[in-house]
């Protein structure tokens, strides 16, 4: 799901390309993409919170989901059996 269009963080141009894939936790797939005008790779999470997060975007949806439902931090990581300091 594309919440809005990818641009550079460099440049902020459109101009970009899929470059690579690389996997996280449970097989969930990722894009790295190229900008040629910028001259940088960088992947679809690059400058937002989810930046470094190993987990898959459904997981993390999840989890957000049942925190805005009203579940506590500390019955969500025990819900989803994470730790609220893991990346």
């Amino acid at each position: 799901m594309e919440l809005q269009q990818i641009r550079c963080p460099e440049c902020h141009g459109e101009d970009i390309y899929a470059h690579t894939t690389y996997t996280v936790q449970r097989g969930e797939r990722r894009t790295v993409y190229a900008c040629p005008d910028g001259g940088i790779y960088f992947s679809e999470s690059y400058n937002t919170p989810l930046a470094g997060l190993r987990r898959p975007l459904s997981f993390i949806s999840r989890v957000i989901e049942a925190l805005h439902d009203g579940l506590g931090i500390h019955a969500a990581c025990r819900t989803f059996r994470g730790s609220k300091n893991r990346r």
